[in-house]
């Protein structure tokens, strides 16, 4: 009897051991999800300002494909405490139709944990388009 009680006790604790190591993995995934979206977000708005800056649109801030990476946003967040090991890159299409320009903006933030081997991304787009006056 002794033996059946020793063995429940075994399981049901190692049972716990996994429970409680999945629930911090939980946690780590989800910081570093946000901390990748705070990314993506400041990469977004950065590329947004860049083109939308003035009283009129830029379109010379943006290509036709999204390949010329002299035009990306490309920051990493190593100086700024909490966001370590983050980065992005913000870019920005632009398409025009009827003497238009429509805008496509896209963002990847991503977040690494050293060691770890953990990598966590998130992407962000948004469309806009030139004000006719």
């Amino acid at each position: 009897m002794s033996i059946f009680a020793i063995l429940v006790l075994a399981f049901l604790g190692l049972s716990m051991s996994r429970l409680l190591g999945t629930s911090s993995a939980t946690i780590v995934y989800e910081v570093y999800g946000l901390r990748a979206l705070n990314a993506a977000r400041s990469g977004l708005d950065q590329k947004v300002l860049d083109v939308f800056a003035g009283q009129t649109s830029d379109a010379s801030r943006c290509d036709a494909d999204g390949s010329d990476s002299s035009l990306w946003v490309q920051e990493n967040f190593n100086d700024i405490p909490g966001m370590e090991n983050c980065s992005v890159v913000a870019l920005c299409t632009v398409t025009e139709v009827d003497s238009t320009n429509y805008y496509r903006f896209e963002s990847q933030g991503t977040c690494e944990l050293e060691g770890e081997g953990i990598v966590v991304s998130r992407t962000l787009a948004i469309d806009g388009r030139d004000v006719q006056s």
